[in-house]
């Protein structure tokens, strides 16, 4: 009976050897249609791969294209509004006026130093002519708030003086006083 059971196993065994061959045949037959198969696909794939990657590059550079021309814009558009406001002069305020001055000089050394147009050198021409005539506008008007507090600390003291009693002279009662002395004088 053990002989009969070896005899089993031995055959089994075969079995098992021939199944195992059949199925590593099977594989690598499975494998090789698979590989070639996906070696077919890759090859289909790799072009759309390609100008899909070439597709994101260009996205990407028409996105920063796009965020630059934005910001050139912008600086038009601040040097177009400043515009406006330097027309309009310091008397519309004078914080707003020197806030677009510093608008002013940030459109230049935007356009001086980072952007080489045609169009920026329009702009350049622009913010060129508006910034000296921003600075004659706010010297005379800073000579204009000057005068304004001489004539508010003169009426000032004017008043501060009367109500003291002490009495106002012009310059030109002091002189005829002094004319109508020396005649006295002059007549004893």
């Amino acid at each position: 009976m053990a002989a009969a059971e070896a005899a089993l196993l031995r055959k089994k065994a075969t079995l098992l050897r021939e199944a195992m061959r059949r199925s590593e045949a099977v594989r690598e037959q499975a494998v090789a249609s698979v590989g070639g198969r996906m070696a077919a696909v890759d090859a289909a794939v790799r072009p759309t791969q390609e100008r899909t990657r070439n597709a994101c590059i260009l996205h990407d550079n028409v996105a920063r294209s796009l965020q630059a021309v934005q910001e050139i814009v912008r600086q038009f558009d601040l040097v177009r509004e400043a515009e406006s406001v330097m027309s309009a002069g310091p008397s519309i305020g004078i914080n707003a006026y020197l806030e677009t001055v510093d608008k002013l000089r940030g459109a230049k050394a935007f356009f001086t130093t980072k952007i080489r147009c045609k169009a920026g050198d329009d702009v350049l021409r622009c913010v060129n002519e508006l910034l000296p005539k921003a600075a004659v506008a706010l010297e005379n008007e800073f000579s204009r708030l000057l005068s304004k507090c001489r004539d508010i600390r003169s009426s000032t003291l004017e008043i501060t003086l009367r109500q003291l009693g002490v009495e106002y002279v012009t310059v030109e009662e002091v002189e005829t006083v002094q004319a109508e002395n020396l005649s006295d004088k002059v007549d004893q």
